[in-house]
């Protein structure tokens, strides 16, 4: 008696193989390539909203500038009219730089982001330690570090992006 009429059905051998196996594997290879590529595709849709998002922050923050604006009141009033000024302008930089870089295929788009992404850092750790006094700050702080690392990790490791961007 064959040893696998004792198993379960789950594990019996089946009748795939040669030629069969090899054509259900490589069927199986380009489902999975393509469901990467579309979801790799989603994510940089993704970025492209985020980054539209933030450019319309970027330019609400600077319309308040304006002595005759007062439709919104976006800006954290604990900062300076240059800490203002340097975070939309900054801001305002990092959002255009992405979406033409995306659009133009910038093959540096990677670098020019982490340049962009750690300057904003930068600021946000000044403004976290210096001017804010808020219990949470530090915990707001980390999450917006965490953004800017799975950004970059998306723009770095992603093979989709590594391939619309040469």
């Amino acid at each position: 008696m064959s040893s696998h009429l004792h198993r379960p059905s789950v594990f019996r051998r089946t009748s795939v193989g040669g030629y069969q196996g090899k054509l259900l594997a490589k069927q199986n290879e380009r489902t999975q390539g393509l469901i990467m590529f579309y979801l790799q595709k989603a994510l940089a849709l993704l970025l492209v909203v985020v980054h539209i998002g933030l450019l319309g922050w970027a330019v609400i923050g600077l319309l308040e500038f304006h002595p005759d604006w007062n439709l919104t009141n976006i800006s954290n009033p604990l900062f300076g009219r240059a800490m203002l000024m340097w975070q939309w302008l900054l801001v305002l930089l990092a959002s255009l730089t992405y979406l033409a870089g995306f659009l133009a295929r910038f093959s540096n788009l990677p670098e020019w982001m982490s340049i962009l992404y750690s300057l904003m850092a930068l600021t946000c750790a000044y403004q976290t330690f210096f001017i804010l006094k808020h219990e949470a700050r530090f915990w707001q702080m980390g999450l917006e570090f965490i953004e800017y690392a799975v950004i970059l990790w998306i723009l770095f490791r992603l093979e989709w992006f590594q391939e619309c961007l040469r």
